[in-house]
């Protein structure tokens, strides 16, 4: 396997799954050092439907190549990742151009619906 695909194999192996969402939570009944942050995997509509209800901008990371957004949610940051069909698309280039017998996600049919169309 050439350099290249091992370090972007190494770098991308966290990346997949499905859309993720990472929030915080404050409850001091719970929590002795008050907030926590905790992460939730989404099917690629409940990540849009987050997107759309706290009216947040998608922004897309060209080196992790994901898409992301943040948005204030009672006076905390909460993160979502979108893995839609551009970033899969992504990944099975990297699997092609590697080599590789394929790359894994966590639940099957929490992914976009396009990404179908390009697998």
């Amino acid at each position: 396997m050439p350099r290249d695909c091992t370090m972007r194999v190494k770098a991308a192996t966290p990346k997949l799954r499905t859309s993720q969402h990472w929030y915080t939570e404050q409850d001091d009944e719970k929590y002795v050092v008050n907030a926590r942050s905790w992460i939730k995997g989404l099917s690629y509509s409940q990540a849009i439907a987050f997107v759309g209800r706290f009216k947040a901008k998608v922004t897309w990371l060209e080196e992790q190549k994901v898409a992301f957004t943040f948005f204030e949610n009672g006076g905390l940051f909460e993160y979502v990742f979108l893995e839609g069909a551009r970033s899969f698309q992504h990944k099975f280039d990297l699997v092609k151009k590697c080599k590789l017998w394929g790359f894994s996600v966590w639940v099957i049919g929490h992914e976009a619906p396009a990404v179908w169309k390009q697998l």
